[in-house]
């Protein structure tokens, strides 16, 4: 191979190189849903007396299908979440609840924090609905320094166990859909 013939090749396998790697990188919407089941724990993330949960499940999405944990949030009740009648309006504390997905044909993680949830819980039957929104912390492998944000819609769950007389220990189920956009730096 001669002198001129080398560096054409080299030039084109730089630009192939530079090319693929900023087609890796962007704005990525996503959309997918998720079913789980929560239980409560002893975990206090922010020290208020108020428990966290453990959230355990799996999600389909447009990025793949994952495994799905992390601290279900401390919920406490609030007056400014308008539920139907007859239903308990309960807001998430923010910072203390989030998720991470590992998905299962890479072993990526991607990490997300909530900044705000609603429920809304009927103490009756059990039934709770709601939604929330996130951000996007962070990840390895291709969500790497990641970032974004994440939307929760069409929560619905059921309390399976409930601690009773009332206490703040329970077993739930959950699942919801969700959308976001993940702004990757790979």
């Amino acid at each position: 191979m001669n002198k001129r013939s080398w560096t054409i090749g080299l030039a084109v396998g730089v630009g192939i190189a530079l090319a693929s790697g900023r087609a890796a990188a962007g704005h990525f919407p996503f959309k997918g849903s998720l079913s789980a089941t929560s239980i409560t724990t002893e975990m206090d993330i922010n020290q208020d007396g108020v428990k966290n949960g453990l959230f355990l499940g799996g999600a389909k999405s447009t990025l793949g299908p994952s495994t799905v944990q992390g601290p279900a949030g401390e919920f406490v009740l609030s007056r400014s979440v308008t539920c139907p009648s007859g239903y308990v309006g309960l807001t998430e504390t923010p910072g203390t609840g989030g998720l991470v997905f590992r998905f299962d044909s890479t072993g990526d993680l991607l990490f997300e924090k909530d900044t705000s949830s609603t429920l809304c819980f009927d103490p009756v039957t059990g039934l709770f609905f709601g939604s929330g929104a996130g951000d996007i912390t962070g990840g390895t492998g291709r969500f790497a320094g990641a970032t974004g944000s994440f939307e929760y819609t069409h929560c619905t769950g059921n309390t399976l166990f409930f601690e009773q007389p009332p206490g703040d220990h329970g077993f739930f189920t959950d699942t919801c859909e969700f959308t976001g956009t993940i702004n990757t730096t790979k």
